[in-house]
């Protein structure tokens, strides 16, 4: 084990993160997960969890797109609503919970985590799917139409 690579994964609780460190130790790796609270959290074999909260900007691990994982059940909501937003913010949410139904399973994104820590070097790792293709877009074509799809697709067009 003194030979193994050192990994940390972030919010190894469910989804990517768990799928992530799951792969980590498959390969031989010694992991660190982090969870919000140690106390609530399932153990993994072979990773030790550490309390952190990635809602700090310093901390975030690849940015996936939009994988079927609880994140948008578990994410923070606002104190107070603004009710003049209520109608945008209902379109958004459920253009954001059914791209979240229609999207890949965690552990396509866990193994493109785990190629790039540990496999050939490359500037960027998207994984396949509608995150590859938003990353060609943003390259290949002008800003505007990417907006503006973009927009459609949350219904804000």
């Amino acid at each position: 084990m003194s030979d193994s690579k050192i990994v940390v994964v972030t919010g190894v609780s469910s989804g990517i993160g768990r799928a992530a460190a799951v792969k980590f130790t498959e390969r031989g790796c010694r992991v660190f997960g982090t969870v919000r609270n140690t106390a609530k959290a399932q153990p993994i074999p072979g990773v030790e969890l550490v309390e952190m909260d990635i809602r700090d900007e310093a901390s975030a691990l690849v940015e996936p797109s939009f994988t079927k994982t609880n994140l948008d059940l578990n994410a923070p909501q606002t104190a107070a609503r603004i009710p003049d937003y209520n109608k945008e913010l209902d379109v958004v949410s459920r253009a954001i919970q059914n791209n979240v139904q229609k999207a890949p399973q965690p552990d396509g994104v866990a193994g493109t985590i785990v190629e790039a820590a540990l496999g050939k070097w490359k500037m960027r790792h998207t994984p396949k799917g509608e995150a590859s293709l938003l990353r060609k877009l943003r390259r290949f074509m002008p800003a505007g139409p990417v907006e503006k799809g973009l927009r459609k697709t949350f219904g804000l067009a």
